[in-house]
């Protein structure tokens, strides 16, 4: 009971700007106070820019749950609006998870102002280096959200050295064109060992399955020179990836038969055959006309012995 005493509290004699520094640095109960109080007493204008003024005025130091705490104010107080100063002063901040939450806010907030902001922010990176500081999912997000088309090779560069579905999903949004070659790219960073595998390193499994899900809709990027990687994610050891990859080239089969069965044709014989095996409880009208045309272009007996021993 005396601990239930102890938690502070708002009261109805405090200022707003004494209940939201009780507030954001006590946490809940009082957080919750807080925002009840706001609306009660029609305080959002006020709120927003004392959010604000706190925000930009943090310090060094600052607990990074009271800015997250201050942040939830400062958005929840506007439904259209967010200082882009605020932004400004969160996605530059030392603190990787105060970066963050200020893309975050950036995403949920968009508008041409915004957009700026964020724009200054991506090329003061390149210019000075580092990019490592905003490579970050919720990076993506925003530029998504606030549909910065010409911030899209920062989003492919995410993407690359980081791997994320949101980046996927950022670079489809922004250019669906240049999204359907460029992101091959990313499959083609896993290699055959580490696709043999039940979980994969050099790639994210997520992004992968997000990626051929897009090739599942708009077809592979049959013009892409690693497009045999294709077959390696579906003979994988994954069986979502396996699964996903067969229907990406399944879509694609029957009007390109001869071009991927060259393809496939050049890959080594154990991809072959394990393709044409994973394959044998799917047997169709397709299927077999893509196997045959395997045939006749492979160099491989085993493979031919493969087919043969599968259509009758």
């Amino acid at each position: 009971m005396d601990e239930e005493q102890s938690v502070p509290k708002l009261t109805e004699e405090m200022t707003l700007p004494e209940a939201i520094n009780l507030a954001v640095k006590e946490g809940e109960p009082a957080f919750t106070q807080l925002k009840e109080r706001i609306v009660k007493r029609d305080e959002l204008e006020k709120a927003h820019e004392l959010s604000a003024d706190l925000i930009l005025r943090r310090g060094d130091e600052q607990d990074t749950q009271v800015i997250w705490r201050l942040v939830n104010v400062h958005q929840g107080s506007s439904k259209i609006f967010v200082s882009p100063r605020v932004v400004q002063s969160l996605i530059s901040d030392p603190n990787v998870f105060i970066r963050q939450i200020g893309w975050l806010l950036a995403a949920n907030r968009p508008s041409d102002l915004i957009a700026a902001v964020l724009d200054r922010q991506l090329t003061r990176s390149v210019v000075e280096g580092e990019e490592e500081q905003v490579l970050l999912p919720e990076m993506a997000l925003a530029v998504k959200a606030n549909q910065m088309r010409e911030n899209y090779s920062m989003v492919k560069m995410g993407l690359m050295t980081k791997g994320g579905v949101e980046f996927v999903e950022a670079m489809i949004s922004l250019s669906p064109a240049d999204a359907r070659f460029d992101l091959m790219d990313y499959l083609a960073l896993a290699t055959v060992e580490d696709l043999r595998q039940m979980n994969q390193t050099s790639v994210d499994m997520q992004s992968c399955l997000s990626i051929l899900r897009f090739y599942t809709d708009t077809g592979l990027p049959l013009e892409h020179p690693r497009l045999e990687h294709v077959f390696l994610y579906a003979v994988s050891r994954n069986a979502a990836l396996s699964d996903a990859a067969s229907i990406a080239v399944a879509k694609v089969m029957d009007k390109n038969r001869s071009q991927l069965a060259y393809i496939l044709s050049r890959l080594p014989v154990w991809i072959q055959v394990a393709f044409v095996e994973n394959h044998r409880e799917q047997m169709n009208a397709n299927l077999g006309l893509f196997f045959t045309e395997l045939k006749m272009v492979t160099a491989h007996k085993e493979v031919v012995d493969e087919i043969n021993a599968i259509i009758r």
